[in-house]
């Protein structure tokens, strides 16, 4: 007969809650988002009336801009509006420019205090 340890069972039972919390898609695309971990101060500060409607209102933007006739639209709006997947304005760089651009790199210009 198998024995199921203490360790075990606290595993199922969090494993339980946390599949159970997903019942809430929008909190984890909220806390996906913004890069908010789980449980943080920042996650439980947020209420779920007001990621509720940023999820509502991600999903009728992006709903309504499918819809749309873009067939008039150049990169540039595109680009505007956050839906090219490349933007236009992207400087390429060799590996030798950026490897010469990290070794320049001052990085006491950025422990400035304010």
């Amino acid at each position: 007969m198998n024995q199921v340890t203490e360790n075990q069972t606290t595993e199922n039972s969090v494993d339980r809650w946390i599949f159970r919390w997903h019942d809430f898609p929008f909190d984890f695309w909220w806390r996906k988002k913004y890069h908010v971990p789980f449980g943080s101060a920042a996650h439980r500060e947020m209420s779920f009336i007001d990621m509720y409607i940023e999820w509502r209102e991600d999903l009728m933007i992006n709903r309504s801009l499918e819809q749309q006739d873009t067939d008039g639209w150049t990169s540039e709006d595109e680009e505007a509006l956050g839906l090219s997947k490349k933007p236009t304005n992207m400087v390429k760089m060799s590996q030798q420019e950026i490897e010469e651009d990290y070794e320049n790199l001052d990085l006491e210009s950025f422990n400035k205090e304010t």
